[in-house]
């Protein structure tokens, strides 16, 4: 449908929503970068006076603004620009997303940095990764880098491997596993 395809253009009615609930809301929040649901936010939050925190989730790299450069660059001049420069504040999750955050229009003091959260109750107990590399038929004392994310050139899984080689002809106990 129309909502599912770029720049995921918002439904009529989705819109319709969007406005009610924003006008019932202190503050809204958006985390879809290049799409125009961020103008749809932004139109909304505007209308109702209610302020708002856009988040782009990384689609604003400049390294994915180089893919399909020409329709991006109008994307941006037409309408995610002004979502940049109207939102109350914006999340980056690095320094350097704060950066291109900031070199695409934003306003400095509004961008802040949040990294990622990691939620540390729920990482693996000693048993749990002892049972894992057993199941893997790996040593106890077997080094394990993750990768799990896409396998996109952005994503850098290039620089792991490449890294890792030399690493890996070292330490025999060094293993990668991609998910």
């Amino acid at each position: 449908g129309l909502g599912t395809l770029p720049p995921y253009i918002p439904p009529r009615k989705a819109r319709s929503e969007l406005h009610a609930a924003i006008a019932e809301a202190d503050i809204a929040t958006i985390n879809c970068g290049l799409s125009l649901w961020g103008k749809a936010v932004m139109t909304a939050a505007r209308t109702a006076s209610v302020p708002f925190v856009y988040n782009a989730e990384g689609a604003l790299d400049p390294i994915r603004l180089t893919q399909k450069r020409w329709q991006k660059k109008l994307f941006m001049h037409y309408c995610e620009g002004a979502v940049l420069r109207e939102a109350a504040a914006l999340q980056a999750v690095t320094e350097y997303e704060a950066k291109t955050l900031v070199a695409l229009g934003a306003t400095p003091s509004r961008v802040h940095v949040i990294p990622n959260g990691v939620e540390l109750s729920k990482h693996a107990t000693r048993a749990q990764r002892s049972a894992g590399r057993q199941r893997l038929g790996l040593s106890e004392s077997a080094s394990v880098v993750l990768f799990f994310g896409r396998i996109t050139a952005l994503k850098g899984i290039d620089l792991l491997l490449a890294a890792a080689g030399p690493l890996m002809r070292e330490r025999t106990d060094l293993h990668i596993a991609i998910v």
